[in-house]
């Protein structure tokens, strides 16, 4: 079985076909200005979304939000990272 994946979602165009493109273990960081689309798809079972929250939203933060420590620390243990 292959390692999980770690996507970098920054581009807002052309989504719709990523979730097809995702593994059931991988997991996904929406980056600012992504999100809005990103949110919006239906991703397949297993598949961890996170959104990078900019630094004047951190104390809004809510489950799913992560912020760049934790994003550095996701690179860091993932072999694999893909940017879209």
């Amino acid at each position: 079985m292959p390692e999980p994946l770690l996507h970098l979602v920054f581009s807002t165009s052309d989504l719709s076909n990523l979730p097809a493109r995702v593994g059931g273990e991988d997991r996904v960081v929406l980056m600012p200005g992504s999100r809005r689309v990103g949110l919006g798809l239906n991703w397949p079972c297993g598949v961890r979304v996170f959104c990078l929250t900019s630094p004047d939203e951190s104390p809004l933060r809510h489950q799913g939000m992560i912020d760049y420590r934790e994003l550095v620390a996701l690179t860091e243990a993932s072999s694999r990272v893909i940017s879209w």
